[in-house]
């Protein structure tokens, strides 16, 4: 009976158009800023390196 009660109320009120929309969304804005975070931790890695080719090669005075 609860477990009837609770599977009639996820397809009847949370399985609807709107929740699957949102859901959707939801999921696409996950792996966009995922992406972005992944591109913005490997151009800072690439920075850095390159900041570090530049002073092993360049003879820097002060």
């Amino acid at each position: 009976m609860f477990l009837t009660l609770i599977r009639r109320e996820l397809f009847d009120n949370l399985m609807t158009f709107r929740f699957a929309v949102a859901v959707v969304i939801m999921l696409l804005l996950v792996v966009a800023n995922t992406a972005a975070t992944e591109l913005l931790l490997l151009t800072l890695f690439v920075v850095v390196l390159l900041a570090g080719a530049y002073l092993a090669f360049v003879r820097v005075e002060i």
